[in-house]
């Protein structure tokens, strides 16, 4: 079972109200992938599924300031909520060459081929509806030597706090009756690797 593009976007824009704390809590596998990426030595960086801009708004921090980086979600709620912490935030900032834009990460059309040295994402490759086009727009935009770094959600039983969190959004938030694909489907290494592998990449799990 898939989820259509728009009912992923209505879901994550209806869970950006409450994201705040969710966020806080994913920085730290974002910045283990940062580091295997050596993300810091990258001219040019994508990140995919940024959310409310935790990894943006701590890179924009630490990167030399000619880096150019662009951060997308599908959420515009995610995407309004992480500008206005941007702005919060200015004087902080060593990173000028960025802007967070709403996009669908299976359709990069607006960006050029090979215009990236790292695509970065965090905790979204599981949630896409078609990772098939996903992996083959991130390889498209990614230079020749690139660098792709992703996290999914494990198996379903090492993940309680992920289940705890799906359960309190069922209990608080409203509603939600579209048919969803198990968040946890890609929780499985070998079947990871071999998706990967299977459009080219070279991967160091």
């Amino acid at each position: 079972m898939q989820t259509s593009t728009e009912a992923l976007r209505n879901r994550w824009n209806t869970i950006a109200k409450t994201y705040s704390f969710i966020g806080k809590t994913l920085l730290t596998p974002a910045l283990t992938l940062a580091r295997m990426l050596k993300i810091e030595e990258a001219k040019s960086i994508f990140e995919a599924g940024c959310g409310n801009g935790e990894l943006t708004l701590h890179l924009l921090q630490t990167l030399p300031s000619d880096v150019k980086y662009i951060s997308t979600d599908l959420s515009d709620n995610m995407i309004e909520s992480a500008k206005k912490r941007k702005e919060e935030l200015k004087d902080k900032l060593n990173v000028t060459n960025h802007e967070f834009r709403v996009v669908d990460a299976q359709d990069l059309s607006g960006f050029e081929d090979e215009s990236f040295d790292v695509y970065v994402g965090n905790l979204f490759f599981n949630l896409v509806p078609d990772e098939h086009k996903t992996l083959e727009e991130a390889k498209r935009v990614l230079k020749k030597g690139g660098k792709i770094g992703i996290s999914v959600l494990g198996k379903r039983e090492n993940c309680t706090f992920f289940t705890l969190w799906q359960d309190i959004i069922k209990k608080y938030e409203k509603p939600d009756d579209t048919p969803v694909r198990s968040s946890f489907h890609l929780g499985d290494k070998e079947k990871l690797v071999n998706l990967f592998k299977e459009h080219g990449f070279e991967v160091e799990f």
